[in-house]
């Protein structure tokens, strides 16, 4: 057993090794308790109890991943600029609550308690944080954030105040999208922002859910407490929440599409002349659009006109030249 006692600081640098003892820690909120202060495979995987108010540092570049239990009547305060990571499968019950001042917190796996995420950190993940959690100007980014693979981050409660939260979507509504699944109360104050990151084409007209909740349906006027932003291509808006009870849903108004060349106006291939099929609509190309060619066409020379950017290409085409 390693015990760290009131005001002593515990140091952690690079280690390739994984710690397996069974940590005490008692923290008086002001000393740092656990530092990481260099490297990404840093692995705690003995048991941890808690006592006191704990704070763990991760410098900058730097990744604590806690792979054994969280016990104990302390509470946690994440500052520094790199990650700390419950994984997956891991509980983490100490009962004194967590802030996140700086940095990102992962959970992967389960935390009980209050969470209140500071201006300019984050709370990640695609595990369950079951308590209250306030996003206070902080952020949300669910999904597995160690392999970049969309998921849902599960919450007790959750309110936003000024806060944001992205999501990665990808060219389906239904599959391959990042959420946040709300079993209490959803509670918006100030102005959120909702970033949308696509990871492929989109369909305009599609709904996507972002935020599923329980507890009161949000009236129209919460669209009041939301924006949401976009990179260049993409235009959504959000559908109005009195409609959609217990849901948080955005339609895609404007999109990189996937379109299907039909030749149909003229043999040219540019952003005005309306020579490609998507959706069963007669469209032009817009820079970004992902395009296919196949036997549907008759038009097979088709000349480039002007700066054209494409998402990708896509030849099924065998009997045509």
């Amino acid at each position: 057993m390693l015990t760290i006692s009131s005001g002593a600081t515990l140091q952690i640098y690079n280690s390739t090794v994984d710690l397996e003892k069974l940590f005490v820690l008692t923290g008086n909120g002001t000393a740092t308790t656990l530092n990481i202060g260099a490297g990404t495979g840093n692995n705690i995987i003995g048991q941890m109890t808690l006592n006191g108010a704990c704070i763990f540092n991760a410098a900058t570049g730097s990744a604590l991943t806690l792979s054994g239990t969280l016990t104990g009547s302390g509470s946690l305060i994440k500052t520094g600029a790199g990650t700390n990571i419950i994984a997956s499968g891991v509980t983490a019950n100490y009962s004194g609550g967590t802030t996140v001042s700086n940095g990102v917190l992962v959970v992967n796996g389960s935390l009980s308690g209050a969470v209140t995420v500071a201006s300019g950190a984050f709370l990640g993940g695609n595990g369950t944080a079951g308590g209250a959690v306030t996003i206070q100007n902080g952020s949300l980014l669910p999904g597995d954030l160690t392999t970049a693979t969309p998921g849902t981050m599960n919450l007790g409660s959750l309110t936003m105040n000024e806060g944001a939260a992205a999501f990665h979507l990808s060219s389906s509504p239904d599959s391959g999208n990042d959420q946040v699944a709300v079993s209490g109360g959803l509670t918006l104050s100030g102005t959120s922002t909702l970033q949308i990151l696509p990871q492929a084409f989109m369909n305009v007209g599609d709904v996507y859910t972002l935020f599923t909740y329980g507890g009161s349906t949000l009236a129209s006027t919460a669209t009041n407490n939301l924006q949401v932003t976009a990179p260049a291509g993409f235009a959504f808006s959000i559908v109005d929440p009195a409609t959609t009870p217990g849901s948080i849903k955005i339609h895609v108004d404007q999109a990189i599409g996937n379109e299907i060349w039909t030749g149909q106006s003229t043999a040219i291939w540019n952003t005005s002349d309306i020579n490609w099929n998507r959706n069963a609509n007669n469209v032009a190309f817009n820079n970004g659009d992902y395009v296919s060619f196949d036997d549907s066409s008759t038009v097979t020379n088709i000349t480039l006109s002007g700066t054209l950017q494409v998402g990708s290409v896509t030849m099924n085409n065998y009997s045509s030249a």
